[in-house]
């Protein structure tokens, strides 16, 4: 199962430094557990999508784009040495309160 996700990561090629080999059954299981909510909200929604918006796909496109932008945020995020978030944990941590 790893050999068929290195062959992957080497043959698209477009992955580089942003996602380690350990990383990324983590992030296809966000990826596929989102789609998942993705088709949860559209088939408990659409009806009513359909009686008051008269489309049916309202609240699966509004999902879609928040789902776009977490996954532009999740990459850029991933991105950062987590060092720098030990630094200032006792910060945020305080902020949060």
């Amino acid at each position: 199962m790893v050999n068929r996700f290195n062959f992957l990561l080497n043959s698209l090629n477009i992955w580089g430094d942003i996602i380690k080999r350990e990383r990324l059954l983590i992030i296809v299981g966000v990826i596929l557990i989102s789609c998942l909510g993705l088709f949860m909200i559209y088939s408990s929604s659409k009806i009513w999508a359909e009686y008051k918006y008269n489309d049916e796909f309202k609240y699966l496109k509004n999902q879609l784009i928040f789902f776009i932008i977490g996954l532009i945020l999740m990459f850029n995020i991933s991105r950062i040495d987590y060092h720098i978030y030990a630094k200032i944990a006792k910060d945020v941590a305080a902020g949060a309160v």
